[in-house]
């Protein structure tokens, strides 16, 4: 299991929530896609992605201003250990849910992190 970490958002939050994905050693990748699964309106209206080879020096890597149920982030290659995405809309209304955040290294998938009790893919 990869170790995710994130913020604990109160009811009324807005912005500036994270997660944040340690992979366990460093990883070369060039897309993230974050899904909401079932959670159909809880999805990010904006984000920034970073990465970091320590987990307390990051580098904004792309921003995300378009948000979607299915977010797909592409970027220049990148080898890091850590992934942070932070929220930068305000989602007083809903929650912000990632049921599913897989990270890829062009052009087939290296690695899928799971957030713990979300539902899994089948088949």
């Amino acid at each position: 299991m990869i170790p995710v970490t994130a913020t604990a958002p109160e009811p009324g939050s807005t912005t500036a929530l994270w997660i944040h994905v340690d992979m366990g050693q460093a990883q070369t990748f060039s897309k993230v896609v974050l899904d909401v699964g079932g959670s159909i309106d809880d999805y990010a209206r904006s984000a920034d992605v970073y990465v970091s080879e320590d987990g307390t020096g990051w580098s904004k890597v792309s921003s995300v201003t378009d948000g979607q149920r299915v977010q797909v982030v592409s970027f220049p290659t990148r080898t890091a250990r850590h992934i942070k995405v932070v929220n930068t809309a305000d989602v007083a209304s809903n929650w912000w849910s990632i049921a599913e955040f897989n990270v890829y290294n062009r052009p087939s998938p290296r690695l899928t992190a799971s957030t713990p009790g979300a539902p899994r893919p089948c088949c």
